[in-house]
């Protein structure tokens, strides 16, 4: 991997240059010389460049960006690696974080390349997820300044936002939409190139960017730290072309959809004979004539009364009523009927709470009986976790 002179990392404490971070790596492999596995810790952009430099340069070690607490092989779902590489954690989304090995040179080369050299990023993700790092290096290659919030809660995110004015911003949906809640009246004329990742895109919100930013590029990206970066789409609309399943351009991933509607993605993994496969994702698409969509994750599927419902579609539905800005739907355990469905959600500021509520009853009750929240809180936003992701587990049995 070619790290471009001019990348630098910009927090309110410090500025980094590239020579900062050679030396900084040179000073840790010297430090570390004597120990089995390097284990950097993923505090900030200015840990997460290290880390790479070190993978870069370094290819015979073995190197885990990550706390080494959380790497142990009783809190992941894998041992400990017993081939060299540079390894990240899964965000732990759906269960206990695993350990993916990560190709430098592959990530490197799936960034596309910026001919400026003036470009800033705004680093929203949690330093150490496979988002954050594919951001980095992307700014890395291209010779970008990155833009360091140190505190990765949305309040301290979005005031750097507003104080430094970034070009380039990549956040997953949940992030969008907050942002787009809480800067109504900031002019975002300073935006180039916008990304969406890591959750389901819908139209909506799309739109919403697109009209916010008429001159920004806006593409959604699908990608995962077990399948790396798949592909990206940047034609206005969800989902992806239909014709990709049988004729993938050069820079997508061959894909297919399962026969229960799964969509796999082909990857080359070197532990299982050294040969390509097909890898699952877990997440549901709807083939259509000529878009596939994406419907949800299969562990976002609950049964209600002996039927199978997605939580995901439920919030689709609701979001397209416009005293809605934001919602999430959160499964509770019920001894009767398995799950019910509870709903938070964020109206527009000038209703009142009792006349919302009356409104979104007769709107609920349009739904079919077990996507019918049953409960309903009025919240100011909705929270992410430390992905960038909105927190899901069920209330009532730690799903």
């Amino acid at each position: 991997m070619q790290i471009a002179a001019t990348f630098s990392i910009v927090s309110a404490e410090q500025t980094l240059t590239v020579s900062d971070l050679e030396a900084a790596a040179q000073t840790f492999a010297h430090e570390m010389e004597a120990a089995t596995v390097w284990y950097v810790s993923p505090t900030s952009a200015f840990a997460c460049s290290k880390a790479l430099i070190l993978a870069a340069r370094h290819p015979e070690r073995t190197i885990i960006l990550g706390h080494d607490s959380l790497a142990h092989p009783s809190a992941v779902k894998a041992p400990l690696p017993a081939q060299s590489g540079f390894y990240t954690l899964t965000s732990g989304t759906t269960g206990a974080p695993k350990l993916i090995k990560q190709n430098i040179d592959e990530l490197a080369g799936s960034v596309a390349r910026s001919q400026t050299t003036d470009a800033t990023w705004l680093l929203t993700f949690s330093p150490g997820s496979f988002a954050s790092v594919q951001v980095i290096i992307s700014a890395m290659v291209s010779g970008h300044i990155i833009h360091d919030p140190l505190e990765h809660d949305f309040t301290t995110i979005r005031n750097t936002f507003t104080a430094t004015r970034p070009s380039h911003v990549s956040g997953t949906p949940s992030f969008w939409r907050n942002l787009l809640l809480f800067t109504e009246a900031s002019n975002w004329d300073h935006l180039k190139f916008i990304t969406l990742g890591g959750e389901i895109c819908d139209q909506l919100l799309l739109d919403q960017l697109a009209t916010r930013c008429p001159s920004a590029i806006i593409q959604h990206i699908y990608a995962s730290s077990e399948a790396g970066a798949c592909f990206a789409v940047k034609d206005g609309r969800e989902g992806f072309p239909k014709s990709w399943l049988t004729r993938p351009p050069k820079n997508v991933k061959p894909i297919s959809v399962s026969p229960d509607g799964e969509l796999l993605v082909r990857k080359y993994i070197p532990n299982e004979t050294d040969i390509e496969a097909f890898i699952q994702t877990g997440d549901l698409v709807s083939v259509g004539d000529n878009r596939v969509t994406f419907i949800g994750r299969l562990d976002h599927q609950i049964k209600v009364g002996g039927q199978l419902v997605s939580l995901e579609k439920v919030e689709r539905c609701l979001r397209d009523i416009d005293m809605i800005k934001d919602i999430i739907i959160i499964p509770r355990s019920s001894p009767i009927v398995g799950y019910i469905l509870s709903a938070k959600i964020v109206i527009k500021s000038n209703l009142e709470e009792d006349e919302a509520r009356r409104e979104l009853a007769v709107e609920i009750e349009k739904l079919p009986a077990p996507e019918r929240p049953r409960i309903i809180e009025i919240v100011d936003f909705i929270q992410e976790g430390r992905s960038g992701k909105r927190q899901r587990l069920s209330e009532g049995d730690g799903r």
